[in-house]
């Protein structure tokens, strides 16, 4: 057992005295290896049977609701979206946004590899087998939007946006973007920024994200209706493996005190846009 899950096991007793949050949540998931596929088919059906999922075409994050609905969402690019997509999600019906980081997208499977090491895990360890960092290629992401499911952008190289200098922000941000409406003939309202917290940004791409897209998303801890903005909407990060009874109360906002103080700093630093 981790220590995230060891922790929680211990307070669990505690969580059920901590009122649910109602309103729009906003899952975030990444890779979703194959021993994972049984795990992620309970994690739709629970979700599905418990609170039910929004379209990312109605999405909206002034909507009031009395209960919890979620939007599914998720980062990178990943070959195994497309087969879960496949496999699961139109099992279900269920339509999800997928952010795609362009320079990821179309890789070989060494090159992907290499790409997922330096760029979207840095600091992490991964699986030694190439085969499980596997991007999608463009016509997979495509194939997505055949299914009816929406695309996002992802910047073009997964950085920190706070590391790059004006022309690099421009052309992570919003040339990416573009480039990629351009490959998949679509119009993108939706970024979700690399690494989520208020630390890798900067007022240059905020600027950015005012002036290019209707909604952005981070990855702070949080429901829709206690994001800062449209420019800074809270997301629920969830892990493959995560127990159902945890995932459950993640959803419901009852771990979100954990995280209160970067929402404040968030709330702070995005609540005037």
């Amino acid at each position: 057992m981790n220590k995230k899950l060891f922790l929680a096991s211990i307070i669990r007793p505690f969580l059920n005295l901590i009122p649910s949050t109602n309103g729009i949540v906003v899952v975030t998931l990444h890779n979703i290896e194959e021993r994972y596929y049984e795990w992620f088919e309970e994690f739709i059906a629970m979700i599905q049977n418990s609170y039910g999922f929004i379209n990312p075409e109605d999405f909206n994050k002034e909507e009031n609701s009395d209960g919890i609905k979620v939007l599914l969402t998720f980062d990178d690019g990943f070959f195994s979206n497309k087969i879960i997509s496949e496999k699961i999600l139109s099992k279900y019906g269920v339509k999800a946004l997928f952010f795609i980081t362009e320079g990821f997208v179309g890789l070989n499977e060494n090159q992907a590899y290499d790409f997922a090491s330096k760029n979207i895990y840095p600091n992490s360890l991964i699986s030694k087998d190439k085969n499980k960092q596997q991007s999608m290629s463009w016509d997979d992401v495509k194939s997505l939007l055949v299914q009816g499911h929406s695309i996002g952008a992802h910047t073009k190289t997964h950085p920190k946006l706070i590391d790059l200098n004006k022309d690099e922000l421009k052309d992570e941000v919003i040339m990416s973007s573009r480039r990629i409406e351009n490959i998949l003939n679509i119009n993108i309202d939706a970024f979700a920024f690399p690494f989520g917290t208020p630390s890798v940004l900067t007022v240059e791409a905020v600027n950015l994200f005012k002036n290019n897209f209707k909604y952005v998303f981070s990855n702070v801890r949080g429901n829709v209706n206690s994001s800062p903005s449209n420019y800074f909407i809270f997301r629920q990060n969830i892990v493959p493996g995560e127990p159902m009874w945890l995932i459950k109360n993640i959803i419901e906002g009852k771990l979100d005190w954990k995280y209160i103080n970067t929402q404040k700093i968030a709330q702070k630093l995005f609540s005037h846009l």
